[in-house]
């Protein structure tokens, strides 16, 4: 039986779950729906060109948003909380553990024609030292200036940005805010929040 310090849900008889949990998957099924919509007014949104020259300082000096694409249609970038001389974000890390394929690979989104970018406003050679300390390969740039962050209204914490690319110029389409990213966690969750519908 459940200590009584602790709060457990009511006990009740199997044919009493049963129809409990027949009632909440009839509300699974309506919010999958609902959320299918919502997947589609995400790929609907309209978007707006970057036209200022971003500037991202990495392992090999300086880079453009354009390079940040790796040749792919789809860039997401992830505002990891990480600020000169600061420990980085401990949520910002949680969730990077959790995405997984640290790698640096990330097969899964570049498959879907998609590149995940990381940027914070820590150097370059800082981010080096978290990456090796913990072992993660992915692609992580230090913001160079504060246009970047004018540009896709980051407001702090983290915030993952979501661009589309037409040769070379790049269009900023939606933003995921910080409030949201717990409902993100793999690339399935990442690709429903891009413009283009590439096979998820």
């Amino acid at each position: 039986m459940p200590t009584p310090d602790r709060k457990f849900p009511r006990i009740v008889s199997r044919s009493e779950w049963l129809e409990a949990r027949r009632r909440t998957k009839n509300d699974e099924e309506s919010f999958a729906c609902e959320r299918k919509d919502l997947i589609a007014k995400w790929r609907g949104l309209p978007m707006v060109e970057i036209d200022k020259d971003h500037v991202f300082e990495g392992p090999n000096g300086k880079t453009s948003l354009i390079d940040l694409f790796e040749g792919r249609r789809q860039l997401l970038v992830y505002h990891f909380w990480f600020q000169p001389g600061e420990e980085p974000c401990e949520g910002c890390s949680l969730w990077t553990y959790d995405l997984g394929d640290l790698g640096g690979d990330f097969a899964s989104l570049r498959k879907y024609d998609t590149t995940l970018a990381f940027v914070s406003r820590a150097s370059s050679a800082e981010m080096e030292g978290v990456k090796k300390r913990r072992h993660w390969a992915m692609p992580w740039y230090s913001i160079v200036g504060d246009d970047f962050d004018d540009a896709t209204g980051y407001a702090g914490w983290a915030q993952i940005s979501i661009f589309a690319r037409d040769g070379e110029a790049a269009y900023l389409v939606n933003v995921v805010p910080f409030d949201d990213l717990k409902n993100i966690g793999n690339h399935w969750s990442l690709l429903e929040r891009t413009p283009f519908d590439v096979g998820n």
